[in-house]
């Protein structure tokens, strides 16, 4: 099964190109699914590279109308890559028992999505990585999340892979194992290049020292381009990313296993219905 679930579009400000023709070049480049997954908007005044909050609707129609158009050539999936927040839980509960969206992406990016100071690509403490790691577990443990984007996104700022580093990672890993959440292997990290004055002269992300952990505990891992313009979704970036990948010999999954994924999100939204009715 060819896939790449993660896309961009115009509407975050930062990438080029329409949901349109994201999937005419999946189509193009002999992809069986194609996922669109922009940045989610948020009802409050949160941090930019998104989407605006009145342009949510019209995204989710867009995706719908494109899903029904291409069902005999491609599988279309509707998605956003969004932050985990506790109290914003409601919105990603309600686009799924609406059936605007099939999956979510979890691309921490913030520890406040209000707040841009906030941003985990930042140079972090010791305390700020275990914010990092606790949030992602907390977002794994509802199963409204098909992967973690660029996991190791933490280390983006970071010259060593120190004692924090490494046991943050593994407790990250052992949970998205113990959650069955897939964890990602991002070619937007080796299209940004190596960057200088890092150990070993390595990626910001994908850092080895974080695979090669994945590698040993066998976690489970996607390959995605993280496009933001159509002709990046299987550019050079994304192929040498698959390489590197497979080389490493991680648990690459062929098969995206929608269903049990489907039915998990179904679970925490119906008992997350249930407690919110109760609560009113």
């Amino acid at each position: 099964m060819k896939y790449n679930l993660h896309t961009h579009t115009y509407l975050c400000k930062h990438a080029f190109g329409s949901a349109q023709e994201m999937v005419e070049q999946g189509l193009k480049d002999g992809y069986q699914i194609i996922g669109i997954s922009d940045h989610i908007a948020y009802p409050t005044k949160n941090t930019a590279f998104r989407m605006e909050y009145e342009e949510k609707n019209s995204y989710l129609e867009d995706l719908k109308n494109l899903k029904i158009k291409y069902q005999d050539k491609i599988t279309v999936l509707r998605g956003f890559e969004a932050e985990y927040q506790r109290e914003l839980l409601y919105q990603l509960v309600d686009m799924f028992y609406n059936n605007q969206i099939d999956y979510l992406i979890l691309g921490q990016h913030y520890r406040n999505i209000h707040k841009s100071n906030t941003y985990y690509g930042n140079r972090l403490s010791s305390r700020h990585i275990k914010n990092y790691v606790d949030q992602c577990i907390e977002a794994m443990k509802t199963g409204l999340f098909l992967f973690v984007a660029h996991p190791d996104l933490f280390m983006n700022s970071l010259e060593y892979f120190d004692e924090n580093c490494y046991d943050e990672s593994v407790r990250l890993i052992k949970a998205a194992i113990k959650y069955d959440v897939y964890l990602e292997y991002n070619a937007g990290g080796v299209r940004y290049g190596e960057r200088l004055g890092l150990y070993q002269h390595e990626y910001s992300y994908p850092r080895l020292e974080f695979w090669e952990l994945v590698k040993k505990f066998d976690a489970k891992v996607v390959i995605n381009s993280d496009a933001h313009s159509p002709l990046q979704i299987s550019d050079s970036a994304y192929k040498l990313a698959c390489q590197q990948a497979y080389d490493l010999e991680l648990n690459i999954v062929e098969n995206i296993d929608l269903k049990e994924y489907n039915k998990r999100v179904n679970d925490f939204v119906i008992e997350y219905n249930k407690i919110r009715e109760q609560s009113i």
